[in-house]
């Protein structure tokens, strides 16, 4: 009956929650159901020790909540404890309870998922965002008033009309530009249509090539409204596309300004980088949201006092370990740049703030960074399969040839710098150019002289640093200078593009009003140029992309095309030896979801056999196994061929129906 009475009378103060009375009881309330659910975790999950600790650290908050109010040393003990940590954040000791309940939250998602490709509760994605959520809330203070005039409505047109022709760009004949589906992209769909069919749903592991599950579990998503189709796992890298062109507008208007901030998102709008990773089903693209979100987000904190600009620079950092594996530079970067940045205020503001920020990032990062810890060769994987010294580890190689490692090393930096300018592009898009066209190179150049030379300007160093990680990943790494890792620097190439551009205008601002309508008609023109020029390489050649994936991904995308319109469940049989098959080309095994699929060679080797006469049937012969088609013909007299040519790429292959 005690018990009852100090519940009831703890309980009343969360109807007025004010002052010590709240923290009390969001203490009692909210420790108690934190140890519900740790208890539940510890009868459910196979983590005994975190489950024992998570239990014991709910229990006593749940304790501290009831009896501080009668026991003066636990009261004591709880005064102190949330006031230091309210102290230490700048947040109010009520923020500092929910704080910890944000953090047991992210810790018990980890425990709710495990390491396997199954969760053991279903629980561990809802506890993990309720995570981020609270603590965020928790660390939240009220940004100071806007100084800056908001842009008036007629500003907004030029934006408007970018972000139009961006989305436009990026979204028509999505399944047909590029015409081809590379094995990377198949195998994005296939892991993501195991989301989709229930063989898989935990967030918080790796799957094909090491790249954690939430990308993929995100790319499912549209592939639950537009089924296994190409489309549903392009749309979310339109989406990523779109989002890096507003977040690197947003980013480069905090930092220089707004019309630097159009010249940007203008340039990312038609960049043909940019608009192949915007239009394939790839994590890569998603890298210039981070990005940009980081570094804005430390500006706002760091010059403006905003308590919001860190929140986000934290939940951006830890959100991008999720996606592709070069966006693990983003936490280096901040960190760099939150040095860089907060070295301007000299002791003059309080380092909470990016206290806070790091916070969110822990509790963004906690079950990746866990699932990572139980398993360490998973997050070095991907980094292994593409080094340059294969598969000797890179210090190994540098201690027993340091001249031909180093040599090596040196040789493969070098490109990968020129393949900003001038060496073409290797890997899996190979357009015939480098990174920038000649007229954006010469624009990246001259704002990369001008950053050089006012390096004393954060803004300007910040872009700088940003461009040294993937030049050193591009020296250790295959293929140099390789797209998928040089393109990681396209938000920081747009803004230095810009820059030149911009500073131009902001000096003939003295001058009379001809010479600055000039001024502008000139950067509008060049521009248009730019775009124009941008669009040649893109949607306005023969083939467009046309050296995306190579020859057999345009094949599986024939291939998988031509399927339209047979039955579901049809045999397809595949004379592909040696270009393609459905066991090695997973682009084409994805395409035929449904169907029945063989691989053969003619002859037919042991164990393989062809249908009966009369069982309704597809076979596949490609240009090296057309010699089989007579051969099948003769079991199938009724049987259908068809031909199928493609007058821009060349490619050829036959199809033939039985029974349909």
């Amino acid at each position: 009956m005690a018990l009852t009475g100090v519940l009831r009378s703890r309980l009343r103060a969360v109807r007025v929650p004010q002052g010590e009375q709240a923290v009390l009881a969001t203490l009692l309330c909210g420790g108690l159901a934190l140890t519900a659910l740790s208890l539940r975790l510890l009868w459910a999950t196979p983590h005994p020790l975190a489950n024992l600790m998570l239990t014991s650290g709910a229990a006593s908050l749940f304790l501290m909540g009831l009896l501080a109010e009668d026991v003066p040393a636990v009261h004591r003990a709880a005064t102190r404890m949330f006031s230091t940590i309210a102290s230490f954040f700048d947040v109010s000791p009520f923020q500092a309870v929910i704080l910890l309940f944000g953090l047991h939250l992210s810790l018990a998602s980890w425990s709710a998922s495990g390491g396997g490709v199954v969760t053991h509760v279903p629980e561990g994605v809802a506890l993990w965002v309720l995570g981020i959520l609270l603590t965020v809330l928790a660390l939240w203070k009220p940004s100071p008033p806007a100084t800056r005039p908001q842009p008036a409505r007629r500003q907004l047109i030029p934006w408007a009309l970018i972000l139009f022709v961006a989305i436009a760009l990026r979204i028509f004949a999505i399944g047909d530009a590029p015409a081809a589906i590379s094995g990377d992209e198949g195998s994005v769909g296939l892991v993501g249509w195991e989301f989709v069919s229930g063989q898989r749903n935990n967030l918080f592991q790796t799957a094909w090539h090491s790249l954690p599950t939430l990308f993929f579990g995100l790319v499912s998503l549209s592939q639950r409204l537009f089924g296994r189709t190409l489309e549903a796992i392009r749309l979310f890298s339109v989406l990523g596309g779109t989002l890096s062109i507003v977040a690197t507008y947003w980013a480069a208007g905090k930092l220089f300004g707004r019309r630097s901030a159009l010249l940007s998102a203008a340039f990312l709008a038609v960049y043909h980088v940019h608009l192949l990773f915007s239009r394939i089903a790839t994590a890569s693209v998603w890298d210039g949201v981070f990005f940009s979100a980081v570094l804005g987000g430390l500006w706002m904190g760091a010059a403006k006092g905003e308590r919001a600009g860190f929140l986000l620079a934290g939940l951006a950092a830890g959100l991008a370990h999720y996606f592709h594996p070069i966006s693990r530079l983003i936490l280096v970067y901040a960190l760099a740049w939150a040095l860089l940045l907060l070295a301007r205020d000299r002791g003059e503001r309080s380092h909470a703030g990016p206290y806070a920020g790091g916070l969110v990032a822990l509790v963004t990062l906690l079950p990746l960074v866990l699932y990572f810890f139980a398993t360490p060769s998973e997050y070095f994987a991907p980094f292994r399969a593409g080094l340059v010294t294969g598969d000797l580890p890179l210090l190994t190689a540098i201690s027993e040839t340091p001249t031909t490692a180093l040599g090596l090393l040196a040789s493969q930096l070098r490109a990968s710098v020129l393949g900003i300018i001038l060496t073409p592009l290797r890997g899996v898009y190979t357009p015939g150019t480098a990174l920038l066209l000649p007229l954006p190179a010469a624009l990246f150049v001259i704002g990369l002289s001008l950053s050089i030379l006012r390096i004393r300007d954060p803004r300007l160093a910040a872009l700088l640093i940003s461009l040294a990680g993937p030049l050193i990943i591009g020296a250790i790494s295959i293929e140099a200078p390789n797209v998928e890792l040089l393109q990681a620097v396209t938000p920081a190439a747009a803004m230095l593009i810009a820059f030149p551009l911009d500073e131009g205008l902001t000096q003939v601002r003295r001058l009379a009003v001809k010479a600055r309508t000039a001024a502008l008609a000139l950067v509008t023109g060049m521009m248009i140029l730019i775009a124009l020029l941008e669009m040649r390489p893109t949607l306005s050649e023969r083939t467009p992309f046309a050296g995306y994936a190579g020859p057999t991904a345009a094949l599986a995308w024939q291939m998988g095309n031509s399927l339209a319109g047979i039955p579901r469940g049809t045999p397809v049989y595949l004379f592909g030896w040696p270009t393609i098959a459905f066991d090695w080309e997973p682009g084409l095994f994805y395409l035929a979801a449904g169907f029945e699929t063989h691989d053969v060679i003619w002859p037919l080797e042991t164990g393989q056999s062809l249908p009966a006469p009369g069982t309704p049937a597809v076979f596949l012969f490609a240009q090296e196994q057309m010699g089989a088609i007579e051969e099948v013909r003769r079991r199938y007299p009724e049987a259908r061929v068809f031909l199928h040519t493609d007058p821009r790429s060349g490619l050829r292959f036959a199809s033939m129906e039985v029974g349909l």
